[in-house]
C-alpha cells in the first residue's frame, strides 16, 4: 500500500504524525464531481500529558491537504478510534491497530463505501443561504467570528467555498453541506488563523460535521 507521513511537533511537547495512504486503490471520489478523499492514519502523544495517545483512522481531502473526521459511531463500530495511557494499552491499541489494517487492505471497498456515506449525504443537501448556513454552524460549534475591518470570518469562510463550488470539482456553482462542512474545516486547520492544539481542533471539527450530518438527513 503506497503512503507518506508527516511529523510534526508543538514546542517539542506534543508530538504527531500522518500517515496518508496514497495508493489508488483507497481513493474515493464524490459523486459527480473530481472532489478526491483518501484514507489517513493520525497519531498523537505528548511528553507532558496535555495530550492523550490516540490512534485516529479517517480521511483526507486532496483539494485543499486538510483533515476530515468521520462519524462517531462510525469510529465505535469499526474501531478507528484507539487510546490508550499505560504501556499495556498502547501495546494493545498497535495490535488492534494492525488488525484494522489487514482488515482494511482486503476489504478496503466496503469499509470505504460505509464511512463515505456520510459524506455522501452532506454532499446530497444543498444549500440556498450560503452566509446564513456558515453562521448557523459557527454558532452551534461554539466558534468565535471575527468580524471587523481587518478580517471577517463568515466572509472568509465564504470565499473559500464559493471558491470551490465555482472551481473545477464539478459542483457547476452550486454549495451543498459538503463544501459548507470543508470551508469551517479549512478555517478550523489554518494555522495562521488558528493557535489551538490539533486535538481541539479535531473535536470542534467533529461538532460541525455531526451537526451538518444531523440537518442533511
Amino acid at each position: 500500500i503506497d503512503y507518506s507521513v508527516n511529523y510534526y511537533h508543538d514546542d517539542f511537547a506534543r508530538f504527531y504524525a500522518d500517515y496518508q495512504i496514497e495508493d489508488k486503490r483507497y481513493t474515493y471520489k464524490m459523486k459527480g464531481t473530481s472532489d478526491v478523499i483518501t484514507p489517513m492514519l493520525r497519531i498523537q502523544h505528548s511528553y507532558n500529558g496535555l495530550t492523550k495517545y490516540k490512534l485516529t483512522f479517517g480521511y483526507f481531502r486532496l483539494v485543499c491537504t486538510n483533515g476530515l473526521v468521520i462519524a462517531v459511531q462510525d469510529m465505535k463500530e469499526f474501531n478507528l478510534c484507539l487510546t490508550g495511557k499505560h504501556t499495556a494499552s498502547i501495546l494493545n491499541s498497535l495490535k488492534r491497530l494492525n488488525e484494522l489494517m489487514e482488515v482494511f487492505a482486503t476489504d478496503a471497498k466496503e469499509l470505504t463505501k460505509v464511512l463515505t456515506s456520510k459524506y455522501e449525504i452532506l454532499g446530497g443537501s444543498w444549500v440556498a443561504n450560503v452566509d446564513d448556513r456558515i453562521k448557523e454552524v459557527l454558532h452551534v460549534a461554539k466558534i468565535n467570528a471575527i468580524e471587523n475591518k481587518k478580517f471577517d470570518t463568515v466572509q472568509h469562510i465564504k470565499n473559500v467555498i464559493m471558491n470551490e463550488a465555482n472551481g473545477t470539482l464539478g459542483y457547476g456553482g452550486r454549495v451543498n453541506n459538503w463544501l459548507i462542512y470543508n470551508g469551517v474545516n479549512q478555517y478550523l486547520n489554518d494555522n495562521t488563523l488558528n493557535i489551538a492544539a490539533p486535538e481541539k481542533r479535531n473535536e470542534v471539527d467533529s461538532k460541525v460535521f455531526e451537526y451538518l450530518l444531523e440537518i442533511s438527513k
